[in-house]
């Protein structure tokens, strides 16, 4: 999301979460945890009553005015936003993470700043997060993306889970977190997700080499979303070269770049006029719209009235879910077919990337996965359920190039308090989980790539607070397809793995990475394979 569009005045917000005021006392607001903040002893994430005990007094709690903040011309609406970013400094739009950064550095854990004109909380410390959290209300409103909201108004789209709030939201979310956000469930697709691997191992047989990544990981990702979206194989990595293909996935390619380039602007001009890069957006999605509608269209009356029992077909599930009309089901599966692709596709290229820079964990993995992974061939339903280290290896990827660029934001219904500042009703919290990662308050060695650290036996992980790390968000606005998407990537990178030793070409062992949706390359690269 990003962090420099136009932000909606509070009055915008729902009158729903708009009940407390800054003159609220102390004892309505919701208050932090002390020293630990404990997950083990959460309360109810929706608990209307919740609160946490604090060792500040009420007297002790300060008013939101006296939060540090940058003072004197930074502080001016619109031009305070535009000098501490490029030119005027060297923070740029794509690493915004390293502007934040140099906030924690300069305020501490805790700061606000205008964004253009309203002011923004920016949180460093983990126990802000968990309390930010557990203040959630049962419908966690977020703020959509304009971009979205501006296409799907001209096309006359229903709006997608993320441009949703309230009820609104949850009768999108409930059915697909029913549909995908079950292990159980999901695991029925591991056999066709094997034989999708298998496929781009022999690709790479061929080749020797991964080429211009993270474009061959968008190949796969597109071919993983089409078995979960419309239960079918698309072709994409069983012939990539074909003309088809390779037209629809320089369209997927142009998609995400302009859908990066509007997100991450300065001011959001496509709001009242049709930009140059609105309109190469507004292209790019009119022909993946179209390739998603044919496919759901097809897929549709493909259905059998009475599906194998032993396969997953999303479709078919929502379809028969009650109150599910088809512009919904539409609306859903091309919000999850869309956001299977960018995401995953990066996520596999850096971690893959740390395996070839680092190999001896590379051979660890391996030896964990030789007796389990079979080289070609279906990977059982239980398959994953002893890769500690496989997990393990996702998670410091994950910590080591964080894949979003803050973290995640929040507008919650009443005030709370945030390392003893007052936060009103109605602000946007961003919640700098990036910045967390590599501080070594939160993570020993945080400029070491340690996969040990997650492991159970593992001392370092004791000291890792479970809120400073959630790549997939938390709570009931989490990331609806994490267990899909960690599937899939599980599923290429073992098998990758299993079949070749990855190494990095000679002076590309420093991949650089800046933020478009997601984090990706600075410039594409290359990984070389050699055969087992």
């Amino acid at each position: 999301m990003s962090l420099y569009r136009p932000a909606r005045k509070i009055a915008r917000v729902p009158s729903s979460l708009m009940s407390h005021t800054r003159k609220s006392s102390a004892a309505s607001v919701v208050q932090p945890n002390t020293a630990k903040c404990p997950f083990a002893a959460a309360l109810p994430i929706h608990d209307p009553d919740i609160a946490f005990p604090s060792m500040a007094s009420d007297s002790a709690i300060k008013p939101f005015e006296e939060m540090p903040s940058p003072r004197g011309i930074y502080g001016i609406p619109y031009l305070g936003t535009a000098l501490q970013q490029y030119p005027f400094t060297k923070y740029r739009t794509e690493r915004f993470d390293e502007r934040a950064e140099e906030w924690r550095r300069e305020f501490g854990d805790i700061c606000r700043v205008r964004l253009p004109s309203e002011w923004n909380v920016f949180v460093f410390d983990p126990c802000d997060v968990e309390t930010t959290f557990r203040a959630d209300s049962k419908y966690p409103f977020r703020r959509s993306l304009p971009l979205f909201d501006v296409y799907n108004n001209s096309r006359n789209r229903e709006s997608t889970i993320g441009e949703r709030n309230g009820k609104n939201w949850w009768e999108l979310r409930s059915p697909a977190q029913k549909g995908i956000g079950r292990p159980k469930t999901l695991s029925k697709l591991l056999p066709k997700l094997s034989v999708v691997a298998d496929d781009f191992v022999n690709n790479c047989r061929e080749t020797g080499r991964l080429e211009n990544l993270p474009y061959p990981f968008f190949e796969y990702a597109s071919e993983g979303a089409g078995l979960l979206c419309f239960n079918k194989r698309l072709g994409i990595v069983s012939s990539p070269g074909s003309p088809v293909n390779r037209e629809f996935m320089e369209f997927v390619d142009n998609y995400f770049d302009y859908f990066g380039e509007q997100l991450l602007a300065p001011i959001h001009w496509f709001k009242w006029f049709r930009t140059p890069g609105y309109r190469k957006f507004e292209n790019a999605s009119d022909i993946l719209m179209s390739y998603t509608d044919k496919h759901t269209e097809i897929a549709v009356k493909n259905l059998k009235k009475t599906p194998d029992s032993n396969e997953f077909n999303l479709l078919h599930f929502l379809l028969t879910t009650p109150g599910m009309t088809p512009a919904k089901v539409s609306s859903l599966i091309v919000d999850v077919f869309r956001g299977g692709i960018d995401s995953t596709a990066n996520a596999m290229t850096f971690m893959l990337y740390h395996l070839a820079k680092y190999p001896d964990i590379q051979e660890k993995l391996y030896e964990e996965l030789a007796p389990r992974i079979p080289a070609e061939g279906p990977i059982g339903q239980d398959g994953f359920k002893d890769l500690h280290y496989l997990k393990a290896c996702l998670k410091e990827s994950f910590r080591f190039v964080y894949p979003v660029i803050m973290g995640t934001q929040r507008v919650l219904d009443r005030d709370v308090v945030l390392s003893n500042y007052a936060v009103p009703a109605g602000t946007t919290i961003n919640l700098c989980i990036t910045s967390m990662c590599k501080n070594e308050k939160y993570f020993a060695n945080p400029d070491k790539f340690l996969p040990e650290r997650w492991l159970r036996s593992n001392p370092y992980r004791e000291k890792s607070h479970p809120f400073a790390h959630i790549p997939f968000g938390y709570g009931t606005r989490n990331c609806v397809g994490q267990r899909f998407a960690e599937q899939e990537i599980y599923v290429s990178v073992s098998k990758i793995v299993k079949n070749f030793k990855i190494s990095l070409p000679k002076g590309q062992d420093d991949v650089q990475f800046v933020y478009s949706t997601f984090a990706t390359p600075k410039h594409k690269f290359t990984l070389n394979l050699k055969p087992r």
